[in-house]
């Protein structure tokens, strides 16, 4: 990796708004030099050989248009680049810069080169995402032993892999694991790897992704037999990601769901599955060029403009409540509540789906809970759920599938666990601790 693929994304960064530079002007000599040599290096490099030296025809062809006619300063033929080339492969990008400083970056990869190749990555070329703990910024155990980790970026594994281990160590106790890429950019394919193989089987090298390169031979990449934190690959995995998630944050929602390893929750991404390098246009533009496509072994295929396609659709803002709802439901479904643990979990589903929307129950889910209970009655009366144990009668406001409140107490939740059925078996007082007192049924 040169040391300019790190300025590069400094470079190709928008401006801030107090930084702003004053459009340079440029003539049509210039502007058709800059078109010419951008479409030299995509017939050069792009992966698909015939794919770019059709797009360099294209863009021939945009030069003499007079869209490109209209265009006098860098930045805005940059802009029209951008947009131009985007429609052929979403992970192009270009920044006017002007020849000097490209003439400054050129020199300086030519003394790289003269000097012995690229120098050795350092965590000090990635001091800029330090502000965000290398992209590991929100850690936490949600209620119902969820675990949650936000990843804002792909950095390579010198400054990222410790505050990975960290991240996964936290939490290795949860009973399930959402990671959260909405509005992640990428960045490098190597902690995608790292984070995959946490979640495949120990001992063994999965076959996940072959890599097609311009120039060189195909390879295939497999997870890490051995990863320094476990494995844990039976954990139910949820992947939330929006249509800001793009290139390497698609790859690891792409690859985890294809394996069938992950469900998938958001919006569909951004489309990006090539991956690729800088380029230097000696007329004045930076440009990023796709020399790289990949294919999964699962399905034959990638997200490239299709984007990767959620396995639960929702809207970004609510895929992580819809996420946790789907893990606790996960975990209660089908179980024998028998310790506080599951009870916690059945509890918060409760919480979670009362704010999805008040239940309402049909009659015969009503009737299903009526019965002589250890220590008092149920009954049906007026359209209204009633209890009476050894003193006062209290009605029972429906709140989540099977579970009513007490009134005036919203803390302890009654369930009836069984209604389903159509006869529950016990009437269950649940707290937020996930402690619990079954009244079993006698009748």
């Amino acid at each position: 990796m040169r040391f300019l693929v790190c300025l590069a994304m400094l470079v190709l960064a928008a401006p801030s708004a107090q930084a702003q530079p004053a459009p340079t002007p440029i003539d049509a000599e210039t502007r058709n030099a800059a078109i010419a040599d951008v479409g030299d290096l995509i017939a050069e490099n792009y992966y698909d050989a015939g794919r770019g030296a059709a797009i360099a025809e294209e863009l021939a062809a945009f030069a003499r248009s007079p869209q490109a006619a209209g265009l006098d300063t860098g930045q805005g033929l940059a802009t029209a680049l951008v947009e131009f080339l985007r429609e052929r492969d979403r992970h192009f990008n270009a920044a006017w810069r002007g020849p000097d400083f490209i003439a400054r970056v050129q020199a300086q990869w030519d003394a790289e080169e003269a000097a012995g190749g690229e120098e050795e990555d350092s965590i000090e070329r990635w001091a800029e995402y330090r502000p965000q703990n290398y992209g590991f910024n929100d850690v936490r155990v949600l209620e119902g032993n969820i675990g949650y980790m936000a990843v804002t970026t792909f950095n390579p594994l010198i400054v990222s892999q410790s505050k990975a281990d960290a991240a996964l160590s936290f939490l290795a106790d949860t009973d399930a694991v959402i990671i959260d890429l909405r509005g992640n950019r990428g960045g490098e394919p190597e902690l995608v790897n790292y984070l995959l193989s946490h979640f495949t089987p120990a001992g063994e090298r999965v076959h996940y992704n072959t890599v097609l390169q311009r120039n060189a031979d195909a390879e295939d990449l497999y997870t890490i037999a051995d990863h320094p934190m476990g494995h844990r690959p039976d954990v139910p995995l949820y992947v939330l990601v929006s249509g800001e998630s793009f290139s390497a944050a698609e790859a690891l929602a792409y690859h985890l769901q294809a394996m069938g390893r992950a469900t998938v929750v958001g919006e569909v991404t951004g489309g990006g599955a090539n991956a690729g390098r800088i380029f230097l246009a000696p007329a004045g533009l930076i440009v990023f060029i796709p020399d790289t496509t990949g294919r999964s072994p699962f399905t034959g295929a990638n997200w490239d403009r299709t984007g990767v396609q959620p396995d639960i659709e929702v809207a970004a803002g609510d895929a992580l409540e819809r996420a946790r709802v789907e893990a606790l439901t996960r975990q209660v479904s089908g179980v024998e509540i028998e310790g506080p643990q599951a009870m916690q979990s059945a509890y918060q589903l409760a919480l979670a789906q009362a704010e999805a929307g008040r239940w309402v129950p049909t009659p015969a889910e009503l009737e299903a809970c009526t019965g002589q209970y250890n220590g008092g009655r149920v009954w049906l009366e007026d359209g209204q759920l009633r209890y009476q144990g050894s003193n006062n009668v209290l009605a029972l406001t429906p709140f989540a599938p099977g579970v009513f409140h007490f009134p005036d107490n919203d803390t302890v939740q009654v369930h009836f666990p069984g209604y389903r059925s159509g006869r529950a078996s016990a009437m269950r007082q649940a707290y937020p601790s996930g402690d619990f007192f079954d009244r079993e049924r006698i009748d």
